[in-house]
């Protein structure tokens, strides 16, 4: 816990130097949010990828899977149904370096320069974008779910090809992302999100659907889980508070949407993925197969908060705003996503 804690405060305490638009040196200038974003980067890089293996849930398993694969050759290797990507990488690192330790580390260089490289060229608020990624779990979600994390990663980069409507390179990145973890599929309507117009109709339309899951959600907890052949508590399965959370999020949208969009026209197709990832919560949160489902979505909110309280003028409402949120993060990141994920005894793998 003192890793993470330490690694937070690192996060907001250098941050005010780093605000500065730009640094002038002799005979040119840099940009002190570049540096910013890359020693952030580096330090999450480090602390995620030279973990050791009792760090993280299913580190060990995907350790054992490495072992086992070691015997196999390249056929034997992508004689699975589905997921080659992984199998693939999982074998090259093998057979370059031998070692199951760099499966980790270019893991961890892959998912945080994805991340960074987002939080670079569309936050408002580039330490606010961080706090929120690691608070929220997004971060230690690669801890533990390691092929998830690259199919996520990708599921990013397919993302900007939304933003700038070039189909083939989404279908690329999203075929790519499901090799590796295949509900990354569910992401694939996504690209014809941008069609729908936010008006009145259409933002009262997912209202009360959202409603409506909400006010059948016990019900559909009862109908879902019986025909799963165990028993899951709702909260094991997640439970509604981030759900509502998540509600809470698009419901500030809504109200701000103009101003939200007025500030970046990029600005609405992160708001399309909060939308998306509020409507298909409640049914991946009903069985563990599937729970993370919504995280291809959620994630994107490590964007849409910061540049959302950034739009608003109102500086009480921008501060309560951007602190309950941090007080949210906190309260799950130190209650709740630490002990759930094995993570409260952070050793580096030398230790």
């Amino acid at each position: 816990m003192v890793t993470f804690l330490a690694m937070l405060l690192l996060i907001v305490l250098t941050y005010p130097y780093f605000n500065r638009k730009k640094l002038l040196l002799k005979d040119r200038t840099v940009s002190l949010k570049t540096i910013y974003i890359f020693l952030v980067s580096l330090m999450l890089i480090i602390i995620l990828g030279l973990r050791g293996l009792s760090v993280g849930i299913d580190t060990t398993a995907y350790y054992n899977s490495f072992e086992k694969m070691q015997f196999n050759s390249l056929s034997q290797t992508l004689d699975v149904q589905i997921e080659h990507g992984y199998k693939l990488y999982e074998y090259t690192i093998d057979r370059v370096f031998g070692e199951f330790q760099y499966l980790l580390v270019f893991m961890a260089i892959f998912y945080i320069s994805v991340v960074s490289f987002y939080i670079y060229k569309f936050s408002q608020n580039a330490m606010y974008s961080y706090l929120l990624f690691i608070l929220f779990g997004f971060y230690t979600f690669g801890f533990s779910a390691i092929r998830q994390t690259i199919a996520i990663a990708l599921i990013m980069i397919a993302f900007k090809y939304i933003i700038e409507k070039r189909l083939i390179p989404f279908l690329t990145f999203v075929l790519l992302a499901s090799s590796f973890h295949i509900t990354a599929l569910i992401f694939l309507p996504s690209y014809w999100l941008n069609k729908i117009k936010l008006n009145r109709r259409i933002l009262l339309l997912f209202s009360l659907i959202a409603l409506i899951i909400i006010g059948l959600r016990n019900e559909l907890f009862s109908f879902l889980t019986s025909y799963s052949k165990n028993n899951y508590t709702e909260i094991e399965t997640g439970g509604s508070f981030l759900y509502l959370f998540i509600l809470f999020s698009v419901i500030i949208g809504v109200i701000y949407r103009k101003m939200l969009i007025n500030k970046n026209e990029n600005n609405k197709y992160f708001f399309y993925m909060m939308i998306t990832a509020l409507l298909i919560m409640p049914v991946t949160q009903f069985h563990p197969a599937v729970t993370r489902l919504y995280y291809y979505f959620f994630i994107f909110m490590i964007i849409y908060v910061p540049n959302l309280f950034n739009s608003i003028d109102d500086k009480l409402i921008r501060f309560i705003g951007m602190g309950g949120y941090i007080i949210i993060g906190l309260y799950l990141f130190f209650g709740k996503i630490i002990y759930n994920t094995d993570l409260d005894n952070y050793l580096f793998f030398w230790q």
